[in-house]
């Protein structure tokens, strides 16, 4: 469970998930409505779906991407229930894209993040205040970037993210970008016994330096939580 926001597990035996993506889900506390993400098989494709459930088991759900191989998807939701959602689409390398879904259903400024020239994949998203920011991995060279980047109103290309780390361990990342308490800040799995993360600073719209927390005995969860105890207090 990613920390910053309100999840719900929901089960969708109504709606399968045909792939390999676990659904990511969100209650809109404004709503009420539960919003769940999930991917697809579609012929040839992959694509994104956008379950709404109103909590009397008669869920609907409307696919929001067609004709890509589109997977990974992750949501957060604004207190305006527009829901912002990003995922990966795998082209010659990997695209991170987002689209709003605003609370009529209608899907606005979907495009890509990050640069067209990056292999960027595995999004995670966070709520800043009323900003949505993605974290997301950049392939390629002798490691793997982490990269953030908020997610605005401005044209198509957005262009790159903001480097805030690398690692060169070759197992799951687990990254993770997290919001509380007026804090924000991205946290990723950096070696067996250690996690990399990065702050950032409103005061001077940057972020930290690449910092390091151990790991004891494997306990990821412990970790991260002892982090957001400092970053967050």
């Amino acid at each position: 469970m990613r920390a910053g926001t309100l999840l719900l597990i929901v089960s969708l035996a109504a709606v399968p998930c045909l792939a390999s993506d676990s659904p990511d889900s969100q209650l809109d506390a404004t709503t009420g409505l539960i919003h769940t993400v999930d991917s697809r098989v579609s012929g040839s494709s992959q694509v994104i779906r956008h379950v709404v459930d109103p909590g009397e088991g008669q869920p609907t759900a409307t696919d929001i991407t067609a004709g890509h191989v589109d997977h990974a998807p992750r949501l957060a939701i604004g207190g305006d229930s527009v829901v912002h959602v990003v995922w990966q689409r795998d082209l010659a390398g990997g695209q991170v894209r987002t689209v709003s879904i605003a609370a009529d259903g209608t899907l606005v400024n979907e495009r890509a993040l990050g640069d067209a020239s990056e292999d960027s994949r595995n999004p995670e998203i966070a709520l800043y205040g009323s900003v949505p920011c993605a974290a997301f991995e950049v392939h390629g060279g002798s490691g793997i970037g982490i990269a953030v980047q908020f997610i605005v109103d401005d044209p198509d290309p957005t262009g790159p993210g903001v480097v805030v780390g690398t690692t060169s361990f070759s197992g799951d990342l687990d990254l993770r970008i997290q919001a509380a308490e007026g804090a924000l800040w991205t946290t990723w799995r950096d070696g067996a016994d250690s996690l990399g993360y990065s702050v950032y600073d409103a005061g001077t719209d940057t972020w930290t330096s690449q910092e390091s927390w151990p790991v004891a005995d494997g306990d990821v969860a412990t970790a991260r939580a002892e982090v957001e105890k400092v970053v967050s207090p």
